[in-house]
């Protein structure tokens, strides 16, 4: 695993430093660049509800390099979509990379033995590549994401050594875990600013749409939602996002200078998810192993508080999904927190 981790990271390095062409006079160069970290879990410790069950937590480090520049990478999707080059003569380009983990078990985690009728003990590792192409009313984000599912992915390590730093008992089943198998996912997904309101120049309310889609050996699925904010001096991006959010919610503003406007705001999200496979549910592709009975349609609701003091962006929020299997038809819930930072 650490082998083909090198290999993965040594590519992206290189890819995302190759520049395709030289800026064009519609292109504008900025210098700023940010990143960022989140955190999931279900931990009362986080302001979850204190149980280990479906989604138990996850991780997440995003670097963005904020140049109207292309990798080599982006070059063959873009260079032959008219659609696209549309809109990149009208828009700001950042590309970046994400690192990241997710770990699910059944519900109860004392157990050693196989749970039939619950789903499969699974860790995931990933990385990936994306491109942002924004313009002030809406943004485009596309990723391609490399990682491993199985014991490579760490998730008994991570999940059990952390609860040995909080105290809390182990999950004794993990040897029943999903096996080895090599990812590669596909994501898209586009925001808008639909509607907003001002007073005195700064921005109080806005309301955003977005939809998207994802495709892989991991997950192939289908979502749309809206993400409304209230508050004081809200910022002039596309709303927080998080690392569960299967279409790739990742979009880190890349602004060159500091606002000097402390934000402060509430927010409230609802999202459907149309759902042709998930590997976490239905299994490994390429091998029997473990797997439960899906929901085809499934829902998330959010709420949250949020804040940009300068250069920094801190985010909370407690998310619900509705039941996604059928053997444990249950509602489930886990906290969120993100933090990001940008450089002038």
């Amino acid at each position: 695993m650490f082998f083909c981790s090198e290999i993965l990271f040594s590519f992206l390095l290189i890819s995302s430093a190759a520049v395709a062409d030289e800026p064009t006079e519609t292109q504008k160069t900025h210098t700023g660049e940010a990143f960022g970290f989140s955190v999931e879990n279900d931990s009362a410790n986080l302001g979850g509800p204190g149980s280990d069950q479906a989604y138990s937590s996850g991780f997440q480090f995003s670097y963005v390099f904020a140049q109207d520049q292309l990798p080599m990478w982006g070059l063959p999707f873009i260079k032959d979509s008219l659609i696209l080059q549309d809109e990149i003569a009208k828009s700001q380009i950042n590309y970046g990379f994400t690192f990241g983990q997710q770990i699910f078990t059944p519900n109860d985690t004392s157990r050693t033995d196989l749970i039939v009728d619950d789903r499969p003990y699974a860790g995931w590792m990933y990385f990936g590549m994306n491109a942002h192409i924004k313009t002030p009313t809406k943004g485009h984000f596309f990723q391609v994401s490399f990682g491993v599912v199985g014991p490579e992915a760490y998730g008994e390590k991570v999940q059990n050594e952390f609860h040995r730093m909080i105290g809390d008992s182990y999950a004794l089943g993990w040897r029943n875990q999903l096996k080895t198998e090599p990812t590669v996912q596909v994501t898209y997904q586009q925001r808008l600013k639909f509607f907003e309101l001002t007073k005195d120049d700064y921005k109080y309310f806005d309301l955003i749409p977005y939809f998207g889609g994802d495709a892989g050996n991991v997950l192939i699925a289908a979502s749309a939602g809206i993400l409304v904010r209230f508050g004081i001096h809200l910022p002039d991006d596309l709303g927080p996002t998080r690392p569960s959010a299967h279409d790739g919610d990742n979009f880190i503003s890349t602004s060159t200078k500091s606002d000097e406007q402390r934000s402060y705001y509430v927010f409230a999200a609802t999202r459907g998810d149309a759902v042709a496979r998930d590997m976490f549910l239905d299994g490994n592709t390429f091998q029997a192993s473990h797997h439960v009975k899906k929901y085809p349609f499934v829902s998330e609701n959010e709420l949250g508080l949020g804040t940009r003091l300068r250069h920094w962006d801190i985010i909370w929020r407690f998310v619900v999904r509705s039941p996604d299997f059928e053997q444990k038809s249950r509602f489930n819930s886990f906290a969120s927190f993100n933090i990001n930072y940008y450089f002038d």
